[in-house]
C-alpha cells in the first residue's frame, strides 16, 4: 500500500542543529528518503494577506499632509486620504476594527499644544461611513430651495458647517487659509445641468492662494457660518433648471480643482443637492449718443500700432490721468465708457485693423465693462506687451508678449456671442427738423 508522507517545514532545531553549530560542520539531513511507492504531498501556500491588512501596513506610514492628495511636488509618501477612500470601499468589520483602532492616533485632547485639539475629520469620517452612520461634519444650504436668479446674477449662499458625530466626538476644524486667491478655497459648488453634465469650475480671480490660518476645537452641536457668492465659483451661462451641491474639505483647497474625478481621493463633506432655476440675465440697454461710432472709429486710427499695451484696472478715473492722459486716444476712448462698445465692437470685425490695435480695443472692452471671463490678460496670445495698472503698490507687467491671431480670434468671437446674449444698442435718434 502506497503510504502518504506530508512535507512540512521544520526549525533547524528540530533536526539537531545543535551539534552542528558545535562542531562547525555544515547541517546534515538525518531522515531517510522517502520509499519508492511513496507519494509526497507539500502543503498549500500561506493564504495573502487580506486587503484590509495591506491597507493598514499603507496606513502607518501614509503622507498626513493631504497636499500631497493630488500628486504635487515634494509629497514623501502615500496620502492618507486616498488609502481611507479605499478603505471605505472594502468596508466591513475589519475596516471598521483597523479605523477604531486608527483613530486614537489622530485625537489630540484640548490641553495638548500639538496636534491641534479635536479628533482628524477624515478618519473619523472614513469610520463612520464604514458604519453606515451620518458624516461627523454636516454642510447646510440656507435657504435650500425655491431660489430663482439669472445668468447675469447668480446669488451669494449661506452655508454651515455643523458638528454632529453620532458619538459626540469633537473634531479638528481648520479656520482660514484659503482666501487670498479672491474666494474661500475648500469650498466647492457643483452645478449640473438638466442632462446631469457637470459644469466645469471657475478659474480662481487671483493667483496668490493660502492665507493665515489657525485651528479650532469643533464641539458637538457647533456651527460656523460661510457666504459663498455663487459667481465666484461656477459661471452658469445658459437659462435653464439645475441642481446645485456645496461641498467642504477642512484642508484641500478643492475649490481650484478642474477636474471632478480628482475629488473621489478626497474625503469631501457635501451637502444635500437643491434645486435652482436661471433665467436669462437682462440685457444692457446702450442709447448711442449722435457720431459715437464715428468717434471711436477715429480715435482707435490715432492709436499706437507698436509698443506696450496700457491698461486700468479699475474704471477709468483722475486717479489714472498720470498713466494714460485723458487727452490721448485711448484716455478718450476710455472717457466714454458705455457710449465706446459699439464702436470697439466694430473695430474686432474690420479685417483691415492690425492685431496690435484690436489688442488695444480687446483691453478697452473689459476695462469697460470689467467682464472677467473676457479678460485679454488670462488668455495667452491676444496681448503683446503690456501694462496693467491698478495703483501705484498693485501693477502687472508682461514682457515680450507675441500676438497670436487664432487666439485673438477666439476671444472676439466671444466679445460676438457677449453682444447677441447681453447687449441691447439702439443708435441714436437723428435730429429733430427744425420748424419751418
Amino acid at each position: 500500500m502506497t503510504r502518504l508522507l506530508t512535507a512540512t517545514l521544520i526549525s533547524a532545531a528540530a533536526i539537531g542543529c545543535g551539534d552542528s553549530q558545535k562542531s562547525g560542520k555544515p547541517l546534515q539531513r538525518t531522515s531517510s528518503p522517502p520509499p519508492p511507492d511513496a507519494v509526497v504531498v507539500a502543503s498549500a501556500p500561506a493564504s495573502p494577506p487580506s486587503p484590509i491588512a495591506e491597507l493598514a501596513s499603507r496606513l502607518e506610514t501614509a503622507e498626513r499632509d493631504i497636499a500631497s492628495s493630488l500628486g504635487r511636488a515634494g509629497s514623501k509618501g502615500e496620502p492618507i486620504e486616498r488609502i481611507l477612500q479605499q478603505i471605505i470601499r472594502y468596508g466591513g468589520p475589519e475596516a471598521e476594527e483597523l479605523l477604531s483602532q486608527t483613530l486614537p492616533k489622530h485625537f489630540a485632547d484640548s490641553d495638548s499644544l500639538a496636534p491641534p485639539p479635536g479628533c482628524d475629520l477624515a478618519v473619523l469620517a472614513a469610520l463612520r461611513r464604514v458604519q453606515h452612520q451620518p458624516d461627523p461634519l454636516i454642510v447646510e444650504v440656507i435657504p435650500a430651495e425655491g431660489l430663482k436668479v439669472d445668468t447675469r446674477s447668480l446669488p451669494t449662499l449661506d452655508v454651515l458647517l455643523k458638528s454632529a458625530d453620532v458619538d459626540r466626538i469633537p473634531l479638528r476644524l481648520k479656520i482660514g487659509g484659503d482666501y487670498r486667491s479672491g474666494r474661500e478655497a475648500r469650498w466647492r459648488i457643483e452645478v449640473s445641468d438638466a442632462t446631469g453634465a457637470i459644469l466645469p469650475v471657475r478659474r480662481p480671480s487671483s493667483g496668490i492662494g493660502g492665507g493665515i490660518y489657525s485651528f479650532t476645537e469643533f464641539k458637538y452641536g457647533e456651527s460656523q457660518p460661510a457666504e459663498l457668492p455663487m459667481s465666484s465659483y461656477v459661471d452658469i451661462p445658459k437659462p435653464g433648471k439645475y441642481m446645485v451641491t456645496v461641498a467642504y474639505h477642512n484642508s484641500e483647497t478643492i475649490a481650484d480643482i478642474a477636474n471632478p474625478s480628482a475629488l473621489s481621493d478626497l474625503i469631501v463633506f457635501r451637502s444635500e443637492p437643491f434645486a435652482l432655476t436661471v433665467e436669462q440675465g437682462a440685457r444692457q440697454i446702450i442709447q448711442l449718443e449722435t457720431g459715437a461710432r464715428q468717434k471711436v472709429k477715429r480715435l482707435i486710427g490715432l492709436l499706437p500700432d507698436e509698443g506696450v499695451i496700457k491698461m486700468v484696472g479699475r474704471k477709468y478715473n483722475p486717479s489714472f490721468h498720470q498713466f494714460i492722459d485723458p487727452t490721448s486716444p485711448a484716455g478718450q476712448l476710455l472717457q466714454m465708457d458705455l457710449q465706446a462698445i459699439p464702436g470697439l465692437l466694430d473695430a474686432l470685425n474690420d479685417t483691415r485693423l492690425s492685431g496690435h490695435r484690436k489688442a488695444w480695443v480687446l483691453a478697452f472692452l473689459y476695462t469697460i465693462t470689467w467682464e472677467r471671463d473676457l479678460n485679454p490678460i488670462r488668455l495667452p496670445g491676444v496681448l503683446p506687451e503690456y501694462y496693467s495698472y491698478i495703483s501705484a503698490d498693485s501693477c502687472q507687467w508682461a514682457d515680450g508678449g507675441r500676438i497670436d491671431a487664432k487666439e485673438q480670434q477666439r476671444l472676439i468671437e466671444k466679445w460676438m456671442e457677449f453682444q447677441k446674449m447681453y447687449l441691447d444698442i439702439r443708435e441714436a435718434r437723428p435730429a429733430a427738423s427744425p420748424d419751418k
